[in-house]
């Protein structure tokens, strides 16, 4: 079966366990546990996955809002029907995307001012992108593989004498290879990372919860690497290793919550390009290289100072050692700023977005937010009541 159709075929069974999973409007840690099982065996990446569920899922959202409609009369027992799907799937109320992969092609970056519903739409086209563009790029770098079988062949028939055959065969070859390199790369382009936007997803989906359905929020993803040369900021040595230095400020998201308070959160990514060159006991030059990665959270929370009138002195005694944050997470600071909670953390350990069921007992980005998110409203309260 062609690899095409064996996608398709594999995107459908993982479509039809997911629409009898939410049959009961609610989709369980088991149900979910199942779907990603489904997806490891049917070979069908982690994007591929939420891409397929997000089409499946407003699929049936649109479908139980046309059911409801069909009489006429949408009873109190249908709204609740679509209110808890609404809820287990993460929609808002629009699901509209002003997605443009050229744009995001070229730039390398996602920006928006819009809903919270507006931006996981936008979200969703970019992992539908993303999901695209990591099966052509399977696809070309197969194509690229195999081209080097006509020009073996054609510098074996070359070699034989049989030029025109050869020649024929070489350039059929040299041509494929050449496409498939430019193929390659441009669909590389769109090939994100997936716990950019998944964050972004994760977070939101939580966070709209507490938040207006149009209050806006403002987000920008930074897709590019992060040792992008605009990135760079220094030359250095760690040890006996040389160094370039990046720092990679690639996510920003602020809004505002129904009690007012006003939230902003950064990812910044720190990576050193470290390599070294030494000469081997059999006297040859040989270069080392390798990468060090630390990721930084900050969270700052904005509140009206009439609000917490003693904000300010009971935070003044907070110590570092008392922040509850997951067991991989170091914290860096906490204090007040601008009429403000600020805390910053970070880890050395690499994190991924996993499904809710999985966030817990993994080291999980969006965990990760919602517990700095929890600790500095316990502050907040613990203020409140001073």
């Amino acid at each position: 079966m062609p690899r095409d159709d064996a996608d398709a075929v594999a995107e459908k069974l993982l479509s039809q366990l997911f629409r009898r999973s939410l049959e009961d409007g609610v989709l369980t840690s088991q149900e979910r546990g199942r779907l990603n099982r489904l997806a490891g065996r049917l070979e069908i990446s982690k994007s591929g996955r939420e891409a397929v569920l997000r089409r499946t899922g407003v699929q049936e959202l649109k479908d139980k809002m046309q059911a409801a409609a069909d009489d006429g009369v949408v009873t109190s027992e249908e709204s609740a029907e679509i209110a808890q799907l609404r809820q287990t799937l993460g929609l808002g109320v629009a699901m509209t995307s002003t997605i443009d992969g050229s744009v995001l092609k070229k730039t390398g970056k996602y920006e928006r001012t819009a809903s919270a519903s507006a931006v996981l739409a936008d979200v969703e086209a970019i992992r539908s992108l993303d999901a695209e563009a990591e099966h052509k790029v399977r696809f070309w770098t197969g194509i690229l593989c195999l081209s080097i079988l006509p020009l073996a062949g054609g510098f074996v028939m070359f070699a034989a004498e049989w030029v025109p055959a050869g020649a024929g065969l070489a350039a059929i070859g040299l041509v494929t290879l050449v496409t498939a390199i430019v193929k390659r790369s441009q669909y590389g382009q769109l090939d994100v990372e997936d716990r950019r936007y998944e964050l972004v997803a994760g977070m939101l989906n939580y966070l709209s919860r507490d938040m207006a359905a149009d209050e806006q929020v403002s987000v920008s993803i930074d897709f590019r690497a992060h040792n992008h040369k605009s990135k760079f900021q220094k030359k250095g040595k760690v040890g006996h290793w040389n160094a370039m230095f990046h720092v990679d400020p690639w996510m920003v998201m602020k809004g505002r919550l129904l009690d007012g308070t006003k939230y902003a959160v950064s990812m910044i990514e720190k990576q050193q390009d470290r390599y070294r060159t030494k000469r081997s006991a059999s006297g040859k030059l040989k270069t080392k290289r390798k990468t060090k990665n630390a990721s930084e959270a900050v969270l700052t929370l904005k509140v009206k100072q009439k609000r917490y009138p003693e904000l300010s002195a009971h935070t003044s005694t907070v110590d570092a050692s008392s922040v509850r944050l997951p067991g991989w997470v170091s914290v860096k600071t906490v204090g007040v700023e601008e009429e403000g909670l600020t805390l910053r953390s970070t880890t050395k350990l690499g994190w991924d977005v996993y499904s809710p069921g999985e966030r817990e007992q993994k080291h999980d980005g969006v965990h990760w937010m919602v517990m700095k998110f929890m600790y500095l409203y316990s502050l907040l309260n613990q203020a409140k009541k001073a």
